[in-house]
């Protein structure tokens, strides 16, 4: 069951990331500069999704939640 909930956040987060992505630049696509400071932005997702998966690898027994590595692993990839 652990397993399955933990893959199930992966999934999620994956498909929320890439709705998040596509949206603003739908959102923004009369604002070509603001796009391009997104893309040459020098931290990218799977900076952020590495960086929690070893905060949750760090603190697994003090934060009692379990789907921040989902979370990041979902980002990250």
């Amino acid at each position: 069951m652990k397993t399955k909930s933990f893959l199930l956040t992966v999934l999620i987060t994956i498909i929320l990331t890439r709705i998040w992505a596509i949206s603003l630049f739908y959102i923004f696509a009369n604002n070509p500069t603001f796009i391009q400071s997104f893309v040459n932005d020098s931290i990218h997702h799977y900076q952020v999704g590495l960086l929690m998966i070893l905060i949750s690898i760090l603190l697994r027994k003090i934060l009692k939640f379990r789907f921040l590595a989902g979370i990041g692993l979902g980002i990250f990839l």
